[in-house]
């Protein structure tokens, strides 16, 4: 049975093995080695660059984590609509003077002349409106992919988000796997271009996700249903049926079972759905 994922903020002495792990997923990533091709000598810079970025966006940006085991598996940058970035002297007291003397100039300086010019169109984005966030990192660890780790972080996100008002999601990509990942999730493009750097080119898609989703709500309408009927029960003596109505549901039915175990509830916007939970009375 594989082992349950538990999501949530990033702790603050998780940070360098967080850049590790994003080192070690952009090690063969077109858009880092478009500019890093040489990832051996690079790989150090690389790993610098990345602890340094986490540093100086730790209470910034919403840093979120995977654990498996208590092990990290996967992080996660979002960048709220107040977001402030941090400043060159931010980078410089984290130590990213290091990554200069571990990578060449040209290759770094380079990389993040390139990394605004892509980022740009989901910022510009999200100048639109107030509700709109910008998920600026996304990174599993490689022995962890493949495992539907991603996809579930990803509903973790947009709901983390949703919970916080927003109501859209941006975001860019660089792999036609990952559109297509993200295609498959709802995400739309919003502006597509190439990136061309010593005779390579690499595409850029930014995308983006209406976060206004019924279901989740739903759900939670329904959860709210069920605390208000949990109080109800309390009144009922055990033979007893009744119809209660809620401005949620038209009517809900609540039958109890002959095993004095556990309660049905059947409701018009869910017919044919079983919610079972236990109830100290019964």
């Amino acid at each position: 049975m594989a082992s349950e994922l538990v999501f949530g903020l990033q702790a603050r002495e998780e940070l360098d093995e967080a850049g590790l792990i994003m080192a070690r997923a952009y090690e063969n990533y077109d858009y880092v080695t478009l500019y890093f091709p040489d990832m051996e000598k690079s790989r150090k810079g690389l790993q610098i660059f990345m602890r340094c970025v986490l540093k100086a966006n730790y209470g910034k940006a919403d840093l979120l984590a995977v654990h498996r085991d208590g092990k990290l598996v996967a992080r996660a940058t979002l960048e709220a609509p107040n977001f402030k970035k941090p400043s060159a002297f931010q980078y410089i007291i984290h130590g990213f003077w290091r990554v200069y003397l571990n990578t060449k100039w040209s290759e770094i300086n380079g990389f993040i002349a390139m990394d605004e010019n892509a980022s740009k169109p989901c910022h510009d984005f999200q100048k639109l409106g107030p509700d709109i966030w910008y998920l600026s990192m996304l990174e599993v660890d490689p022995s962890a992919q493949g495992q539907g780790v991603g996809s579930q972080f990803l509903t973790y996100i947009e709901e983390y988000v949703r919970e916080r008002g927003g109501k859209q999601l941006a975001l860019f990509t660089n792999s036609r796997e990952n559109l297509a990942f993200y295609s498959k999730r709802g995400y739309e493009v919003f502006h597509e271009c190439e990136i061309e750097h010593n005779g390579r080119k690499i595409g850029s898609w930014s995308m983006k996700k209406n976060g206004e989703v019924k279901e989740p709500q739903k759900i939670r309408n329904l959860n709210q249903a069920l605390d208000k009927l949990r109080g109800e029960i309390d009144t009922v003596a055990p033979h007893d049926c009744m119809s209660l109505n809620f401005e949620i549901f038209e009517q809900v039915q609540v039958e109890k079972l002959l095993n004095n175990r556990s309660v049905i509830i059947l409701d018009t916007a869910l017919r044919g759905k079983f919610f079972n939970f236990p109830h100290n009375r019964i």
